[in-house]
């Protein structure tokens, strides 16, 4: 089964023990290693335990197999913060999930060939070399892909998530109020928390040359959704539809300065 989006591959629906709730996670690489990426209010709650998640069979993208993570070890130990969340007044969104699984990366799909790939596993990571180095590359009003499971819309058939396209709606780059987030335009609902935020190769291609603008990837990995805006009001606040992204580049931080592996 071959996918006309590769982007399905990299991300799994994030089911809480014992609740009825969930999120969204992806698959990340770094170097030998292969983590979980999500949003830190997925897993962070007293009563968080464990989670379910699950790995596509290479080959069969249909047949899934679930596994449970556990969590009872806390912050730390067994998923990590951003260190920075200790000192700053907010957190920063972002929790990495350790997981004993090595995945194929998300660039054979991209860098190869269907004759010369190399993939061995149904799932696929995002990898560093995906994060974008050139924010003058993109901008505010160029379309982003983010993908996750909103609400209790799924097809229980595949499990494969929900694409919603939506806007980049602040100077990418630039922290949001002083946060290492910036702004899409998209709506969004619960459960979608911890989605890549994506551009794909619509969105890189250069429109004067109609190559790519960057250094021949397809996609770039931008972000991961957190929450939607509300407008304060007495009545709870009313959907603005505008969201929170924090960039990517906190995976390789938390990662990194947590010690999760040696330095580069």
């Amino acid at each position: 089964m071959n996918l006309n989006n590769p982007v399905f591959s990299t991300v799994t629906r994030v089911n809480i023990a014992g609740q009825e709730g969930y999120g969204t996670g992806f698959f990340y690489n770094h170097n030998d290693n292969t983590y979980l990426v999500t949003n830190k209010h997925v897993v962070s709650g007293e009563d968080v335990n464990e989670v379910r998640i699950f790995f596509r069979k290479h080959g069969d993208l249909l047949n899934l197999e679930w596994a449970d993570i556990p969590l009872d070890g806390g912050v730390g130990e067994d998923w990590y913060e951003h260190p920075a969340n200790q000192k700053l007044d907010f957190d920063i969104d972002v929790a990495v999930i350790p997981i004993n699984r090595t995945l194929s990366p998300f660039t054979e799909y991209i860098n190869t060939t269907e004759e010369t790939r190399s993939i061995e596993t149904g799932s696929t990571a995002f990898t560093p070399d995906l994060i974008m180095s050139g924010d003058d590359l993109l901008a505010g009003g160029d379309t982003a892909m983010i993908i996750g499971y909103p609400a209790e819309f799924v097809d229980t058939n595949t499990y494969f998530p929900i694409l919603r396209n939506g806007r980049i709606a602040s100077p990418l780059g630039m922290p949001f109020q002083g946060k290492p987030l910036f702004i899409t335009d998209a709506m969004m609902y619960e459960g979608t928390s911890g989605s890549p935020v994506v551009a794909g190769p619509e969105t890189l291609k250069n429109p004067a040359t109609g190559g790519l603008r960057t250094s021949g990837q397809g996609f770039a990995l931008l972000g991961i959704h957190s929450e939607t805006y509300k407008r304060p009001s007495q009545t709870g606040g009313e959907r603005l539809n505008l969201n929170a992204a924090w960039y990517a580049d906190n995976i390789n931080q938390i990662i990194s300065l947590n010690g999760l592996i040696s330095k580069e």
